[in-house]
């Protein structure tokens, strides 16, 4: 079931009805919402915030984007010569 979250119905806005206690539903009605996501089950498992703490460039993530982009070469190369 959806509620009307006020204004007139044209102008309401769909919230469902079941309790989430993750959301604000006064800043879901001004529209504050910006980086949540709409699923619940995100919401409770993944923070908003960026660790800065948490290196981006790792080893694996250099040996797979390697790997992969080997794959890609020799993929292109047996293309190109078929």
């Amino acid at each position: 079931m959806w509620m009307s979250a006020g204004g007139d119905a044209d102008g309401a806005i769909p919230m469902s009805d079941f309790d989430d206690p993750n959301i604000d539903r006064e800043g879901a009605i001004m529209g504050v919402l910006e980086d949540d996501s709409p699923y619940p089950e995100v919401r409770s498992a993944v923070a908003n915030t960026d660790d800065i703490s948490i290196p981006a460039s790792t080893l694996r993530s250099w040996v797979i984007g390697a790997f992969f982009c080997s794959v890609r070469v020799v993929v292109g190369g047996l293309i190109v010569v078929g």
